[in-house]
């Protein structure tokens, strides 16, 4: 037996249902693996060199076959415990898998491994604590004898496909990974030439590309070989793509995934009775705004999100009696719940089909079913769109104040429809408002209060309701204590309260604290205080000084806005300042100003206006970042007896500090008797 030979299967053998050895089918094209002599320390991370990774998919019998092979030289003993263990998931509903080598290439011999009572086949549930279950089995193998220098090859087949896709293919193969590169990447198609097969490459230079056609099949290939690792920009947006992907479907226009996908969101049983009875009282509500607001807070309320997404559960929506008995359901489920709802009450709402990260980019892909993760509702009313996610917390609100999901390109399900449609940008709202007025005692010993109000508006207020609907009001308060006490650790809560306001979508916590000890005694009869940031600490996300080529992404559009009054008990004099901040994108504002020679002032604002800002902004967004690091203000004076001294003149004289800090920039003015020449 020759050395590529040794290890092939020539018979067929079960592991378990859905599972078995088997050899390797006749449309592989199965050469010899390269092992190069020296391990190419390019192609190294975490122990490992991959040699391999070739994928092989037929399109040729009624159901796919995805064939994938792989080698990993172990450089380190960290790489063994990566490469010692074989894993392949499958759904059982509508897959199958067949094993076809497991095998060891050690000094020139190939071991065999992998007989059938060293597999195990375990249900994992990666999605267990998001409630979410797929019933997805993988098989495990433990691989033996596993030692360092070893070139460990493994190949396996994939058959099936859900129903609900109508026979036609769609996927996605990756080139290229972040960390380290890879020697040799390979990726072949066999499609019968009447196949309508479309490809397109996304985020890097194209594979190495030839096509050959026999016997009216059309043999497609891709390769790479000896493409380093890349560098991942951390903060470019979610929905763009920084590793070279190649996209493969058979989907030729958006209208055939509308009708594919439409039907199955129809049913022609009735409505469960209770459920009609229900609907028909909210359709007794005068205008479509009030019909619609109330639908969605009882289907929010009514129906618990849990995702049973096993077989074809993970495309199609239970019945409506299914769900309205079990009272649970994934997005499908209550999307067609608040659907079927609408009709009944006479509002004009179809399902919509999103992804939750590359929304953005689904204008940019060819036409494909495996686009999107997520269903919601679009509702026509009065002619335009309003976007609907059942899947929320209760949205308590007036329909024209609640938030909207804005996912970027969705796919109306309507007879019909054959086109995606972007959702809209998101309104400048003032998200956040936080005010704090602190009021430092003369007598140091004594506490200072601390009164903090913050304010939350649109999709913040909805997550502050859902806070508390989750974690209970004294959860949520004892938060907000232990980050003043991070502080200040003797500080404590007070009195406390929530202002709720669903007409205006406003939400407002009421706090105040008593802050012993708020003056930080120092050396040499000083003795200081500074303010705690509270908002903007970790605003945006800090960028290295790496060049850019992709845009950053700055999160939502919104506004946020910090207050904070300090009232000293003597005067104070300091010149007010300000800094600015701006790009066509965001905004940071800062200013500092005397209110009276005891009170003082400090605003700050971020605005974000887009959601991401072009690489040549860059500086701009690390001067953000400065700013948004350094904003806390500090007071210094003299003690005497206890007390805070007088700092204008009067009696007992002193001096006094007002620090501030502002993009690393501090400013020390220092004011006295004698200094001001306020007289004796």
């Amino acid at each position: 037996m020759d050395g590529l030979a040794r290890g092939l299967r020539t018979t067929t053998e079960t592991v378990a249902p859905g599972v078995t050895l088997a050899p390797v089918p006749p449309w592989v094209d199965l050469p010899p693996v390269d092992i190069p002599l020296a391990t190419d320390e390019r192609f190294v991370v975490s122990g490992v060199c991959v040699l391999l990774e070739s994928t092989q998919i037929s399109l040729l019998d009624a159901v796919p076959a995805e064939f994938m092979h792989r080698a990993d030289k172990v450089v380190d003993i960290s790489g063994a415990e990566h490469v010692a263990r074989f894993t392949a998931e499958f759904d059982p509903a509508d897959e199958r898998i067949e094993i076809h080598f497991i095998r060891i290439h050690r000094n020139g011999e190939i071991l065999v491994r992998g007989a059938p009572t060293d597999f195990e086949v375990i249900r994992r549930e990666r999605n267990l604590e998001m409630r979410r279950f797929d019933g997805r089995l993988t098989v495990l193998m433990e691989i033996s004898d596993v030692r360092v220098g070893d070139v460990v090859e493994v190949a396996w087949t994939l058959y099936g496909q859900p129903e609900a896709l109508k026979g036609r293919y769609a996927g996605w193969r990756i080139f290229e990974w972040n960390s380290a590169g890879q020697i040799e990447t390979r990726f072949r198609l066999l499609a019968p030439n009447t196949r309508p097969i479309t490809t397109k490459v996304f985020g890097g230079a194209a594979p190495t590309y030839a096509v050959t056609e026999a016997d009216n099949v059309l043999d497609r290939r891709w390769v790479v070989k000896g493409r380093e690792g890349r560098r991942i920009e951390p903060l470019a947006p979610p929905w763009m793509f920084q590793l070279t992907r190649l996209q493969i479907t058979e989907w030729r226009t958006w209208s055939e995934i509308v009708e594919a996908f439409w039907p199955l969101y129809e049913e022609a049983d009735p409505m469960p009775p209770e459920l009609a009875v229900k609907a028909d009282a909210l359709a007794a509500l005068p205008t479509p705004q009030e019909r619609a607001a109330a639908l969605l807070r009882f289907v929010q309320a009514e129906i618990r999100y849990l995702a049973i997404s096993m077989g074809p559960g993970g495309l199609v929506p239970r019945s409506l009696a299914a769900i309205w008995e079990t009272r649970y359901g994934d997005c499908k489920d209550v999307t067609k719940l608040f659907v079927h709802l609408a009709r009944r009450v006479g509002l004009n709402a179809v399902p919509a089909l999103v992804h939750t990260e590359i929304g953005e980019a689904l204008g940019e892909l060819l036409p494909t079913a495996a686009a999107f993760n997520h269903a919601l509702i679009r509702l026509d009313l009065d002619g335009r769109p309003i976007w609907l996610d059942a899947t929320m917390p209760a949205q308590p609100c007036p329909l024209e104040v609640l938030s909207q999901p804005r996912l970027g390109y969705a796919l109306p399900l309507r007879a019909g429809g054959d086109a995606l449609e972007h959702m809209g940008e998101e309104p400048l709202l003032t998200l956040l408002e936080s005010e704090e007025i602190i009021r430092l005692p003369l007598k140091v010993a004594d506490p200072a209060d601390y009164r903090w109000t913050l304010t939350f508006r649109g999709w913040r207020a909805e997550q502050m309701r859902a806070e508390i609907g989750r974690h209970g009001e004294p959860n949520l308060f004892r938060r907000y204590e232990e980050r003043l006490q991070s502080v200040w650790p003797k500080a404590t809560l007070g009195s406390r309260s929530i202002e709720d306001d669903p007409a205006a979508n406003r939400f407002s916590l009421v706090m105040s604290f008593a802050v012993p000890e708020a003056w930080q005694e120092l050396d040499a009869g000083l003795v200081r205080f500074v303010t705690m940031d509270t908002v903007f600490g970790h605003f945006f996300a800090p960028l290295d000084p790496a060049p850019l080529k992709l845009p950053i992404y700055l999160g939502p559009v919104g506004r946020t806005a910090r207050t904070v009054v300090v009232h000293l008990p003597v005067d104070w004099l300091t010149p007010a300042w300000s800094q600015t901040v701006v790009d066509d994108a965001a905004g940071v504002n800062i200013t500092f100003a005397s209110v009276s020679p005891r009170e003082y002032r400090l605003d700050q604002e971020v605005k974000v206006r887009k959601t991401t800002m072009p690489p040549e902004g860059a500086e701009k967004y690390r001067d953000m970042v400065k700013e948004l690091r350094a904003m806390d203000v500090r007071f210094e004076t003299q003690v005497k007896g206890g007390k805070v001294q007088n700092v204008t003149g009067s009696a007992g004289g002193g001096l006094a500090w007002l620090w501030w800090t502002l993009g690393g920039l501090w400013a020390l003015l220092m004011f006295g008797a004698g200094a001001l020449g306020l007289g004796q």
